[in-house]
């Protein structure tokens, strides 16, 4: 009697697993669909940059842009994770020109990027159909943020810390006008600053792991003065230092060692304490 129950509740199982799973698939929010009648293109400023979770899709990156025609527009870009690959970082104040399809989101107009025109750079978000450049590139488990992160399942390819050549290495002050968290791409996620020399020369300083920042009590704020020893270092689009020390007011922070080693590899978490400037 006992088995008899038992496979009679194993044959339910069975018969009501492809119903549960066809209300999965039906509960799991779809992408939008980009209608190519209804691309454009605009320009304008961009009011803000924000990053939104939407359930099932993850995060993506949103800017409000003031078009030369005076309208607030909401634009889609694409998963946030997509465009720091792609080391698209665009600011409040900067000037775009978006390529796109404007569609009704929750009642709202908004716009669907195909391409992006920025600092003279254009970045492809979507191929000429409108498909995401980010569908179907390989990107699976494992391509989240650290360690393991690869473009596919079992590729395994390690975050690296940005290289330090000691022959490069610079020193100078400025003032800090940005700050941001993001990882290029195969590299660690660290935290990168953007200080403005009295020459009038904007330098992306590249800092450490914003854990150890933190661990260090180094915290940055728009506006304030610092002195920066770093190496110099070319990307493939763009130039930045990698800070060895920060001096804060009085207080220095050693960041990594004489030869470029990460005191955050190498240090307990309490190292590298500020000492006072001499």
């Amino acid at each position: 009697m006992q088995i008899a129950t038992l496979c009679l509740a194993a044959a339910m199982l069975v018969a009501c697993a492809p119903e549960v799973e066809g209300q999965a698939r039906r509960q799991r929010p779809a992408a939008v669909a980009y209608n190519k009648q209804a691309e454009t293109t605009v320009t304008g400023t961009v009011q803000s940059v924000t990053q939104q979770q939407r359930a099932g899709l993850g995060t993506g990156t949103h800017l409000m842009v003031r078009t030369t025609a005076g309208q607030n527009l909401d634009v889609h870009l694409g998963p946030t994770a997509y465009l720091e690959q792609q080391q698209l970082r665009i600011e409040p104040g900067d000037t775009v020109e978006i390529t796109g399809a404007r569609t009704i989101i929750g009642g709202q107009t908004v716009m669907l990027a195909r391409q992006v025109c920025h600092d003279n750079r254009t970045v492809t978000l979507r191929d000429s159909s409108g498909k995401p450049m980010w569908a179907g590139s390989g990107r699976g488990p494992g391509s989240g943020r650290g360690r393991g992160r690869g473009a596919g399942p079992g590729s395994g390819q390690a975050s690296r810390v940005v290289p330090y050549d000691t022959a490069t290495e610079v020193s100078f002050r400025g003032t800090v006008e940005n700050i941001r968290v993001y990882a290029r791409p195969g590299m660690i996620t660290s935290t990168h600053a953007t200080v403005r020399t009295p020459a009038g020369e904007s330098v992306t300083v590249e800092l450490a792991p914003p854990e150890y920042l933190e661990q260090q009590q180094l915290t940055l704020e728009r506006g304030e003065e610092v002195e920066i020893t770093g190496a110099r270092v070319q990307y493939e689009i763009d130039e930045a230092v990698v800070a060895r020390q920060l001096t804060q007011g009085d207080r220095t922070f050693t960041l990594r060692s004489a030869d470029g080693a990460p005191r955050w590899q190498t240090a307990p978490a309490e190292g590298a304490a500020a000492r006072p400037q001499r």
